[in-house]
């Protein structure tokens, strides 16, 4: 959430924009510490958050603080009338790491996540009444949180909601995808769907028109795609979670100033802080407070950083595979498909999806330069009262404001640099990201079968395409891109030109790499199953020697 004062908690937003399940856990050394807010409502009105068009480029940057201005916490009321947290004296301390157990409350995850999270793409500010009193009810009184999400509500919504969505739903994704797949294929060997479309197939002994169909790519595509947000409408097991929109009252005053002032009791009764992480995190002060106060709160609980770019590189990769092998399908169908055109297609989204890449690790980039140059003193806050008082706590906490800025520079860097450094995606994701050009696999094996190749022909395919390729060196290729996106994500001229000439060079290097491997493959296959085991069991060597080398 990343605003807990009852001033114009825009104290945990920021100028620009962004970044599974799994992070990492940073440990905060600090003892109980108690203490009391002041602060006055913000100024600020709010507006749409602008999530269109934000791409995390540096030259957005301007636009992105003209959209600042306009916004607002979803603490702050809806007339100027202020808030006021008394840090008056010790006679006025409120102990706010302690729960108020009269207004705790915890949202569905999923919850937060319907109508194209709408809860996380729209300022508060916009919401009428009856809306704000919608979400309220959406919160229920608890005892404990699974989670507690820390966010800034300048990083563009639509990205916190699809990386939230990501995080939650990928099970059900790969469970649906499963049966999507698994369904088809029986359907259409049965002959139960049609198969309205031609392949020619060129395996040297076996060449000929085959009958194909479209039913495995399509609804391994869409299917767990629609299943997966269908789902956030069942009744389910999800997380609970604090929300601030959600489980702070935006209406009532003196129940919005409670909440406002329990915000440490919703830490001390959280099993996990989930940090949304962009760029603006780190220069936001109460965002700080809140990755500090956390472990003093609740020093058996997790701290699990999510930078919101890994969850933006698996979609995009998403959608450039299943551009791609659409496209693909398409020209490889038909009398004459088989020729080296069809690998061409490919290369249609293959330079958006990679300029859009670059973009995205851009974020990457500035979240490890905040990191190496933090500096407390220069975190923002609107609410001086507010800056005064999270400097005494963190003193208090970590012995002095210097020791804690030297505590992110050396050991919590350290630690979430490793996993944010490697070129790496979180198996979930990898295998997420297998399913396009399975299901592509799947639909050219239905035609061979129901084409009449000799079986023999048909293991060479399921050996060295649909196993060997799809699951072993599509994953190579998918860290490629990534690393290629990550290592050229700066550009190198000083010109728009110069910029996308960068990402064509690294599409070309890439269909250079992925266009000699298929030719090594399709090679093998056609020469029949004993070089098509080879080939996989080539693959699986390789696949098990990279398994080693890799960061935990």
């Amino acid at each position: 959430m990343g605003q807990v004062s009852g001033c114009k908690p825009e104290c945990c937003e920021a100028v620009k924009a962004q970044r599974e399940d799994e992070g990492c856990e940073a440990k905060f050394p600090a003892r109980l510490h108690h203490f009391s807010a002041e602060c006055e409502s913000g100024e600020g009105d709010e507006g749409d958050e602008g999530d269109e068009g934000d791409e995390g480029d540096e030259g957005d940057e301007g636009d992105v603080n003209e959209d600042a201005g306009r916004m607002s916490e979803s603490f702050q009321a809806h007339d100027s009338e202020p808030l006021a947290l008394s840090l008056s004296g010790a006679s006025e301390l409120v102990k706010v790491l302690e729960p108020d157990v009269d207004i705790l409350r915890g949202v569905a995850l999923s919850s937060t996540l319907t109508g194209a999270g709408r809860l996380w793409r729209y300022s508060p500010k916009t919401f009428s009444t009856q809306h704000r009193m919608a979400l309220y009810a959406k919160s229920k009184p608890i005892d404990q949180l699974d989670m507690f999400i820390s966010h800034t509500w300048w990083t563009p919504g639509w990205r916190k909601g699809l990386s939230l969505h990501l995080q939650s739903s990928w099970r059900i994704f790969l469970v649906s995808w499963a049966v999507f797949v698994t369904t088809s294929f029986v359907l259409c060997v049965t002959r139960v769907l049609p198969l309205p479309f031609v392949y020619e197939a060129n395996l040297l002994a076996f060449q000929g028109v085959c009958p194909m169909g479209f039913w495995i790519l399509a609804s391994g595509t869409i299917g767990p795609a629609l299943v997966s947000v269908v789902s956030l409408y069942l009744p389910s097991r999800s997380p609970v979670c604090f929300v601030d929109v959600a489980c702070i009252h935006q209406e009532d005053k003196a129940l919005m100033q409670r909440g406002v002032r329990g915000i440490g009791g919703f830490l001390s009764v959280s099993r996990e802080l989930r940090v949304l992480w962009s760029p603006p995190y780190l220069s936001r002060l109460w965002c700080i407070f809140e990755l500090a106060a956390f472990r003093t709160a609740n020093p058996t609980g997790k701290v699990t950083l999510a930078p919101l770019f890994v969850e933006m590189a698996v979609f995009f990769i998403w959608l450039f595979l299943c551009g791609g092998n659409a496209l693909f399908w398409l020209a490889r169908s038909g009398e004459g498909g088989a020729s080296i055109a069809a690998y061409v297609w490919v290369a249609v989204p293959a330079l958006p999806g990679v300029h859009l890449l670059r973009k995205n690790y851009r974020a990457k980039h500035q979240l490890l330069a905040d990191m190496r140059t933090f500096n407390l003193d220069s975190a923002e806050c609107y609410c001086e009262s507010d800056r005064r008082f999270i400097h005494s706590a963190i003193s208090d906490w970590y012995g002095s404001t210097r020791a804690f800025t030297c505590f992110v520079q050396g050991p919590l860097r350290e630690e979430l640099t490793a996993p944010i450094l490697a070129a790496n995606l979180p198996w979930p994701y990898i295998l997420l990201l297998i399913t396009p050009t399975f299901s592509l696999s799947m639909e050219t094996l239905v035609a061979l079968l129901m084409g009449g190749a000799p079986m023999k022909y048909a293991v060479a395919w399921t050996a060295g395409m649909l196993l060997a390729n799809n699951c072993f060196y599509v994953p190579y290729f998918v860290l490629l891109i990534i690393y290629l996106c990550d290592r050229f994500a700066q550009p190198r001229g000083l010109t728009r030109l110069s910029d996308y000439l960068q990402s064509v060079g690294i599409v070309f290097f890439f269909l250079l790499t992925t266009a000699s491997l298929s030719t090594v493959s399709n090679f093998l296959v056609a020469a029949g199953p004993w070089t098509a085991l080879a080939w996989l069991a080539g693959a699986l060597v390789i696949f098990v020697l990279l398994c080693a080398r890799r960061p935990p």
